[in-house]
């Protein structure tokens, strides 16, 4: 049982992708790990701010992340600078509109909460589909 288990992740349809999840509401960053953790990602995090996503960054391998917009009542976008140097595509999952969004930081997917995994999963696969061409 447990040896399929691990078989399913490994064979999963995000297998080998690494994904930062930054999300501060506890029970959201959890079920987005979940949910990622399922379909074979290896998920960073989940974080809650800046200064811990900055760190994960340092010498670790991204493949992209997954950003909610507000973070504990600071906006993500200051991060959004540091992505885009490290050439890490993002995507926002958040409550926000992605009208909320200046053009120079929108995301290559903008999901809405509540969060559809098959939408996310999708988008996953597609941001990183994206970077590897």
């Amino acid at each position: 049982m447990i040896e399929s288990a691990r078989q399913s992740v490994a064979t999963g349809k995000l297998a080998g992708v690494h994904v930062l999840v930054v999300e501060d509401e506890y029970f959201i960053a959890e079920e987005l790990r979940l949910l990622l953790a399922r379909q074979g990602a290896e998920v960073l995090g989940p974080v809650s701010d800046r200064a811990q996503a900055s760190a994960i960054l340092v010498g670790t391998v991204v493949d992209c992340a997954v950003l909610d917009i507000d973070l504990n009542g600071r906006a993500v976008f200051p991060l959004i600078e540091e992505l885009k140097l490290r050439n890490v595509p993002w995507l926002y999952a958040s409550g926000y509109s992605a009208d909320l969004v200046p053009d120079s930081l929108r995301g290559r997917a903008h999901i809405e909460k509540p969060i559809v995994p098959d939408a996310l999963v999708a988008a996953v696969l597609d941001i990183t589909r994206l970077r590897a061409k």
